[in-house]
């Protein structure tokens, strides 16, 4: 994109963004019923090539559509050569995995320790694939953290309520009922 183009129609980059986003709607188009049933009409926005975008409209200036092609340079392409990432003091090509809202990031995250072995197997040689930033070391860290101090809290619980109660028996109940509980 030109930022000096963009500006000079008075469009920010948002609007522009919003019409990328829109222009890649995956959304249901409407409905189709009877009395008894309705169907859900869906096609595919996705836009695959370059000159699909080209003539996009991405907002209006002086009673004229402004489109993709009037403020940017649309061409197909692979890389996005404002953008490095580094491993090692070595140029990467970085993915990212987000897990759903929900998932087990550790699950998640040794399921997918688990299939680099094939990954690798299926790419070329001259490639080589590498966790290069693993968040779960922190969760897992944290949750070692939480089970220790649980232990410490159920053997203070018992402890406490036989020093009180000096009863074998009456200390029995939270020495059952505290672990069950947590």
């Amino acid at each position: 994109m030109n930022p000096n183009l963009v500006n000079s129609y008075g469009i920010s980059l948002e609007q522009v963004r919003k019409a990328l986003q829109s222009a890649n709607a995956n959304l249901a188009k409407g409905s189709v019923a009877d009395p008894s049933h309705t169907w859900t009409v869906t096609d595919s926005d996705q836009l695959f090539k370059a000159y699909e975008y080209q003539p996009l409209i991405v907002a209006g200036h002086a009673g004229a559509p402004v489109r993709v092609r009037d403020i940017a340079d649309v061409t197909d392409s692979v890389e996005d050569i404002r953008n490095l990432g580094l491993s090692k003091r070595r140029a990467v090509r970085p993915s990212r995995h987000i897990p759903p809202a929900g998932a087990n990031m550790i699950e998640t995250a040794d399921r997918i320790k688990a299939i680099i072995p094939q990954l690798r197997a299926s790419i070329s040689p001259s490639l080589h694939l590498n966790v290069a930033i693993d968040r779960t070391t922190t969760i897992r860290a944290s949750i070692h953290d939480v089970e220790i101090s649980l232990l410490i809290s159920i053997t203070l619980v018992i402890l406490v309520v036989f020093v009180f109660l000096r009863n074998v028996w009456a200390t029995i109940i939270p020495s059952i009922a505290v672990p069950l509980s947590s």
